[in-house]
């Protein structure tokens, strides 16, 4: 169970407007277990029906086919502020769960833990820090931020440090996450090819775990 109030609706915006250059291909679209590896993060975060995914992309043409929103963003190649100014905008919901396309271990009890304390706290930004590193990338984001952020976009501003420091923040430390969350996975980011395989072969284990515990 997800554990978030009853009735809940948020979107579920997934930045895929990067352009991908260290890993050489487009990220999105990686194979996962037979699937895209956004369609595989969409499905992880949306099976209960609580997000509501809406994905950013500067080529939506790639999306069409799948049946979800999809939305350009407005300021391409301007990096992810750019994405997120873009989703919320679009956003039917107040809150949002941004997630970049390259975390194939997104973790659905981590999400719905970042919401609770942001709603708890009052606040405008709910982000997990592990190891000292805070993860404005899977975070859930009031669109009460939107104003903040495109003010900061049509600056020039494109670090996403900037809309931390400039809104109400909340970070739920590691020491915090949920029992089932793995953190070290649901935080993992794939940047290069190295990164890819590590994540497949993490995803092959699992695997072979699941069938020895059905025998």
């Amino acid at each position: 169970m997800s554990g978030l109030r009853i009735g809940f609706k948020g979107t579920l915006i997934l930045l895929a407007g990067g352009a991908s250059r260290r890993m050489g291909t487009d990220k999105a679209m990686l194979d996962f277990g037979g699937e895209p590896l956004a369609c595989r993060i969409i499905r992880r975060l949306c099976a209960s029906g609580e997000w509501e995914p809406l994905i950013v992309s500067n080529n939506i043409v790639r999306f069409a086919s799948w049946g979800w929103p999809t939305v350009t963003d407005r300021w391409p190649g301007a990096g992810p502020l750019a994405g997120v100014c873009s989703g919320l905008q679009a956003s039917a919901h107040d809150w949002n769960l941004v997630v970049a396309c390259d975390m194939p271990f997104a973790s659905l009890e981590l999400a719905t833990a970042l919401q609770q304390r942001a709603v708890d706290t009052s606040v405008d930004i709910s982000i997990p820090q592990r190891l000292g590193r805070r993860h404005p990338l899977f975070g859930c984001y009031h669109r009460r931020c939107l104003p903040v952020a495109e003010r900061l976009v049509k600056s020039g501003q494109r670090s996403m440090g900037a809309l931390l420091a400039a809104v109400a923040v909340t970070v739920l430390e590691e020491t915090d996450f949920p029992p089932a969350v793995q953190s070290e996975r649901a935080l993992f980011n794939m940047n290069r090819p190295q990164d890819y395989e590590q994540a497949l072969e993490w995803d092959r284990y699992e695997g072979r775990v699941k069938k020895e515990d059905l025998w």
